[in-house]
């Protein structure tokens, strides 16, 4: 691949992202994101269809980021639940900008759930229903600790990540360890 490619993608999802934090994102038009990040608005075509895709590509990439860093990593040893979190945690704060305006755009209203969405996906293929959580249908167990999750990532992200994120990665996995067979 051209190296350029992903330094002009680079380029557009950051004035995107920039122009989120400014105004709704129904206000924004290719022509703005262009000449924000310093292309032509052709170029900003040749790699997304309309600004919708360009919408969804910008959360899918911060989505995927943050929960392939929660996953089990052998090579590094982040293996337990709270390392991971903490793992997490820090990208999402390398990706603050992003997520606060995705998360508080009055234009985006589906983000949230989206990420509730991706959330609940993840955890109903990962996790184990076993001892107490028997008693409870994966279902509602899913979407319980998804909206849960999401919920306090939303506020943590709302206050300007100002709890650190060690005592929430702590935090966090204690919550989890209540529910037993979500800890792994």
């Amino acid at each position: 691949m051209d190296r350029r490619i992903p330094r002009t993608r680079e380029a557009i999802g950051g004035a995107f992202i920039a122009l989120l934090a400014e105004k709704s994102f129904k206000q924004i038009t290719v022509n703005e994101i262009a000449e924000r990040a310093n292309v032509n608005r052709a170029t900003v075509y040749s790699h997304y269809q309309d600004k919708y895709d360009l919408l969804e590509r910008c959360a899918e990439e911060g989505l995927e980021r943050v929960f392939r860093s929660c996953m089990p990593q052998a090579e590094t040893g982040q293996n337990g639940l709270e390392a991971r979190l903490l793992v997490a945690l820090r990208d999402l704060q390398t990706q603050k900008a992003a997520f606060s305006a995705l998360l508080t755009n009055e234009g985006v209203p589906a983000f949230r759930e989206r990420m509730s969405e991706t959330m609940r996906r993840q955890l109903g293929e990962r996790m184990p229903i076993r001892g107490e959580n028997a008693k409870i249908g994966k279902e509602v167990l899913t979407r319980f600790l998804s909206s849960a999750i999401v919920g306090v990532l939303e506020w943590w992200i709302a206050e300007h990540m100002a709890y650190p994120e060690e005592r929430l990665a702590s935090e966090l996995a204690a919550l989890f360890g209540r529910h037993e067979g979500t800890s792994s």
